[in-house]
């Protein structure tokens, strides 16, 4: 079965599990949507592993932050 992203462009929930969600970004920022929705499309209720996702191994995995940035975050929720 071909892939076709059939996002719908306007405001509303998308369905960030389905495995065609990337397709359907790509597609709306082709067309340079400000906002873009699932409802229309059959696959909106599709959800892939999360494994597939792009998860973290690592529950101990952390970023660095350059100093300034880590400092404006701090003064934040300091």
């Amino acid at each position: 079965m071909k892939k076709r992203p059939n996002p719908l462009e306007k405001s509303g929930e998308r369905n960030l599990y389905c495995p065609y969600y990337e397709d359907c970004l790509d597609h709306a920022v082709e067309l340079h949507w400000q906002n873009w929705n699932c409802s229309k499309c059959t696959h909106r209720s599709r959800q892939q592993p999360l494994s597939r996702m792009g998860t973290v191994p690592d529950p101990e995995f952390c970023y660095e932050l350059p100093s300034k940035i880590y400092r404006e975050v701090a003064c934040r929720f300091g």
